[in-house]
């Protein structure tokens, strides 16, 4: 027996009936993807995102992740995994250079399969990793030279007295005995 719609349904013994059969329509395959939000990165380093791709209909089929667009010059993308069948997560790292342009960039994530494609974009932001070193605080010359000048009064005063005292202690030996009558 076949089964159409608006069939002739024929038996074994010759006879035939039309009818209508109904016909269950199976949803065929289908997914949805999300990000987790914006990456924030110096130039020179890396940031992560993670990409959820969901089952939404049918039966599970592998999906491919893929950067389509957006990058920066001097950034690269990569995945972990780079496939999967729905519903995984996946972790996106961005590696940027220290040439890579500052800036908002709006990345578009891929994902193709089982002839399905579908998108997630969310913000790269690359900022300047700032002054080498570390934050400069002026600083005023003389709170520097203070505690110097401080310590020099100090041992040129503490030299002053003992040249005096020794001075004086040998004087006295110098002096001729009293005279006594």
């Amino acid at each position: 027996m076949t089964i159409f719609p608006n069939l002739t349904l024929s038996s074994f013994g010759g006879k035939a009936a039309v009818g209508r059969v109904p016909i269950m329509a199976v949803p065929g395959f289908d997914f949805s993807m999300a990000n987790s939000g914006s990456i924030v990165l110096t130039e020179g380093s890396s940031g992560s995102n993670s990409i959820t791709v969901t089952l939404v209909s049918g039966q599970s089929k592998a999906v491919m992740l893929s950067c389509d667009s957006g990058l920066p010059a001097g950034a690269s993308c990569s995945f972990n995994p780079a496939s999967g069948s729905p519903t995984y997560s996946s972790q996106l790292t961005i590696i940027t250079l220290p040439t890579t342009p500052l800036g908002d960039f709006t990345i578009v994530v891929g994902g193709t399969g089982g002839g399905q494609k579908h998108t997630t974009q969310f913000f790269l932001i690359v900022n300047s990793p700032g002054p080498v070193g570390g934050t400069r605080v002026p600083v005023d010359k003389l709170s520097l030279v203070a505690p110097f000048v401080g310590l020099a009064a100090l041992v040129l005063g503490s030299i002053g007295v003992v040249a005096v005292y020794l001075s004086r202690r040998n004087s006295n030996r110098n002096l001729p005995a009293p005279i006594v009558t």
